[in-house]
């Protein structure tokens, strides 16, 4: 149930915050550079919700690149911690 927990609160992370950071309004380049990063965390959704438009890029759903973007995160969060869990168990 933690590691549950722990990978819907990463993925939630990892799917609302590139949309804040995109929000900011700034000129300064360390933002910009955020932005960069925040940018590249919504591509896995990005290409889900290009295929959800029939290869239309201004018809793609914000809606469906971000539940795209949870289930990814929340996938790959589950893996890893279930990954580190086996290599702790095999150490001890």
């Amino acid at each position: 149930m933690r590691k549950a927990m722990y990978a819907v609160s990463i993925a939630c992370v990892l799917t609302f915050g590139p949309e804040l950071v995109l929000r900011l309004d700034s000129q300064a380049k360390f933002v910009s550079s955020l932005k960069y990063i925040a940018g590249a965390l919504w591509a896995p959704g990005a290409f889900v919700g290009l295929i959800a438009a029939s290869g239309r890029v201004h018809d793609i759903d914000l809606w469906v690149t971000g539940a795209a973007n949870f289930v990814f995160y929340f996938t790959i969060t589950w893996l890893l911690l279930r990954g580190f869990r086996r290599i702790k168990t095999h150490q001890a």
